[in-house]
């Protein structure tokens, strides 16, 4: 029974400390998506032999991390815009798929349009959509936050396999550990540039 009220407290305040860092951990988790695809950039263009004797590493982390930033900025201004565009145009929307509704009822025999009306008064898309857009404005509000972690992520990444190597007494498990943490790496890389 001890056990079980641990248990139960241990994750209830897991999930309250969550809760209330998430101001911190959302532009953390940001920060590390931000790192991995130009993690992934960066070893495209070092696959090019001749930019990768050419050109320096700090650079090549720059030229990425701008390409990032504004491919990043340039999708969530299309979004933005198109929700908002989705909003205006509501209406209009609207009109086409009372037409649509229409041709259906005449040609399948079917009241699709009581159907769909009661399903449709009691969705309220524009409430949706205005979240969706404050959410968006929210990440966008977050940026710099990101920033700063990608760029601490970045300066870390040089002597990250230095302090890993640290932690292991021999050689072999160093090795052994080395070995897992680049499938993990490979595997969340691959995933979060899908």
């Amino acid at each position: 029974m001890k056990k079980l009220a641990y248990t139960v407290i241990g994750v209830g305040g897991i999930l309250s400390l969550l809760i209330l860092a998430q101001s911190i951990l959302i532009p953390f988790v940001y920060g590390v998506v931000l790192w991995f695809l130009s993690r992934y950039f960066k070893n495209l263009i070092h696959k090019i032999p001749f930019l990768k004797k050419n050109i320096p590493n700090w650079l090549v982390n720059n030229f990425v991390f701008a390409i990032v930033f504004f491919g990043r900025r340039l999708i969530s201004g299309l979004i933005t815009r198109n929700i908002t565009s989705l909003l205006e145009n509501s209406e209009a929307y609207k009109a086409n798929l009372d037409k649509v509704l229409n041709l259906l009822n005449t040609t399948f025999r079917v009241d699709l349009t009581k159907q769909i009306s009661e399903f449709l008064e009691t969705f309220d898309y524009t409430t949706i959509l205005g979240n969706i857009a404050d959410a968006l404005s929210g990440a966008l509000g977050d940026f710099i936050m990101i920033i700063l972690y990608a760029a601490f992520i970045f300066t870390e990444e040089a002597s990250l396999s230095s302090k890993i190597k640290k932690l292991f007494s021999t050689e072999d498990k160093y090795k052994k550990a080395s070995a897992v943490l680049t499938r993990i790496n490979d595997a969340s890389s691959d995933y979060i540039r899908l």
